[in-house]
């Protein structure tokens, strides 16, 4: 026997303490395994969730994650952005929406589609192909580049001071923000 913190313990207690840590552990990673519900609070819920799977009331469970930094779009390892990716987004004038990644291969435009969506829930304007011009602002309540735009396709080697091959963002803008779902 050991005397550990006042408390007697034996090899067996010991044993016992450590058999029943493992069986826990064995049983929660059997529920995960076998989808009874414990799973939903470890793994990712959008996995398997296509474009058209998303609506209004998805969206708005996201929203907290949304956010106004600049997404990383270069055509290499570094890009957040790569074709088929989804984007949630709240727009400058706070209309929830989805966007989704068709072409982001070539530095001189990056073809998407999108859905706005109405405060009721229903679609306000939508795109199944819409392309924003290296370097320009995009507005997508109108469906088109200029200013002002919820987003900004940056391409940083054309800034003061750049270089080529520096960064190219997808940089929310004018209180508009962004979620790679």
């Amino acid at each position: 026997m050991q005397l550990i913190g006042g408390i007697t313990f034996n090899k067996e207690i010991k044993f016992l303490g450590v058999f029943i840590l493992l069986v826990s552990l064995a049983i929660t990673i059997a529920a995960c395994d076998t989808g009874n519900g414990i799973v939903d609070e470890i793994v990712d819920e959008n996995e398997g969730r296509t474009y058209e799977d998303i609506d209004f009331d998805y969206i708005s469970q996201y929203q907290s994650y949304f956010s106004e930094e600049r997404i990383n779009s270069n055509q290499d390892e570094r890009n957040e952005i790569p074709n088929s990716t989804i984007l949630m987004l709240k727009t400058r004038n706070k209309k929830l929406g989805k966007m989704q990644i068709i072409d982001n291969t070539s530095k001189a435009k990056m073809e998407f589609r999108f859905t706005i969506y109405s405060e009721d829930g229903s679609i306000s304007i939508s795109s199944d192909s819409s392309f924003v011009s290296g370097t320009f602002n995009y507005d997508l309540e109108n469906d088109s580049e200029g200013s002002p735009g919820d987003f900004w396709w940056e391409h940083t080697e054309h800034h003061f001071g750049g270089e080529p091959g520096d960064p190219i963002y997808l940089s929310p803008r004018n209180g508009a923000l962004f979620y790679v779902y």
